[in-house]
């Protein structure tokens, strides 16, 4: 928990109002972090810059993370977990056009590519995402 704290701390654009809520840091303490200290950083930076001045919540941490979250209590109606690169890709696509109502320039940004770039993977991969 000190370390997601000291990354926050020393975020440039993180406001003083920004903070952990208690199941945020739950999640934090039980997620299994598979891009280790890298995922967490960025993460972390994401949702900052999503919570706009208000708390960092669980429900940011879910929408970001790559690999779907399962608790006991959403076990069956989580999305499962990709099995190769292509449907891993194509569902951190989805998930960031589902984050931004389909706004492809916001959506590029948190995939941190360029818009053609992704307008080149939704028509690779077959994604029409209608607002």
């Amino acid at each position: 928990m000190l370390l997601a704290e000291y990354i926050l701390a020393d975020l440039p654009y993180k406001s003083e109002h920004t903070e952990l809520t208690d199941e945020a840091k739950t999640f934090i303490l039980e997620y299994s972090w598979p891009g280790n200290f890298r995922e967490l950083q960025n993460v972390l930076g994401q949702a900052a810059f999503l919570a706009d001045n208000g708390p960092i919540t669980r429900d940011l941490f879910v929408a970001l993370c790559p690999v779907s979250f399962i608790t006991n209590e959403e076990g069956a109606n989580a999305d499962r977990e990709p099995r190769n690169f292509q449907e891993q890709e194509t569902q951190l696509i989805r998930h960031a056009l589902e984050r931004t109502n389909g706004n492809i320039s916001n959506a590029a940004k948190q995939l941190d590519i360029g818009r053609n770039t992704l307008y080149r993977k939704m028509k690779k991969y077959g994604i029409n995402f209608q607002r």
